[in-house]
């Protein structure tokens, strides 16, 4: 019987066929970005995979398998990764990097602080709002892309606008962006191993 965990396999499977895996750390657990860095490693190694899963997986092994097996062939899959991808790299991928998520932590930026964050959502709603708007109606794609797009853009800017600072032009005094630079972003919990 075949593991579920394919990555060892498909890893030696690249090597020995002389496909690049440099930077494939396989598909690890949910969290901000994962997704859309998932789309973009499936959409980046679908032919890859689906030889793979031809040469060398026995689909019928367990139900889970076979269940991947029939997502990756499935062209409306492949569809929905891209469009999480082209998110991922419109939205998601640049708002982790402001913020610091990952690898993007090492870099640092002067506008990781409350004023960046709401200067991004400021110059990326609009940009959103034109990609989305502009979308090519004969192109399944994009009008899928486009669909996204206004989902996502009705619940950024109904959360944005639950904080004054982000929508109150009045509420963004040069006093309130000086304190807000240098209030974390995120808290940070220390952890311990103190017993209490």
């Amino acid at each position: 019987v075949q593991s579920v965990s394919l990555y060892s396999e498909y890893t030696q499977w690249m090597s020995a066929n002389g496909i690049d895996h440099a930077g494939f750390h396989g598909f690890t657990a949910n969290r901000f970005g994962r997704i859309a860095e998932i789309s973009k490693e499936f959409t980046a190694r679908r032919e890859s995979i689906l030889q793979f899963f031809d040469e060398c997986v026995n689909i019928n092994s367990n139900k889970l398998v076979l269940a991947v097996s029939t997502y990756i062939q499935n062209d409306w899959f492949h569809l929905y990764s891209r469009v999480y991808e082209s998110l991922g790299t419109l939205l998601i991928f640049p708002l982790m990097e402001l913020l610091g998520i990952d690898k993007a932590k090492e870099v640092k930026r002067e506008d990781r602080n409350w004023p960046g964050v709401r200067e991004f959502f400021r110059q990326k709603i609009p940009e959103l709002k034109d990609i989305r708007d502009n979308a090519n109606t004969d192109n399944a794609e994009e009008l899928l892309l486009s669909s996204v797009l206004d989902e996502v853009i009705e619940t950024v800017v109904r959360q944005l606008e639950e904080m004054k600072y982000f929508y109150e032009e009045e509420s963004t005094t040069e006093e309130t962006d000086a304190k807000l630079k240098h209030a974390p972003l995120i808290n940070k919990l220390r952890s311990t191993n103190k017993v209490r």
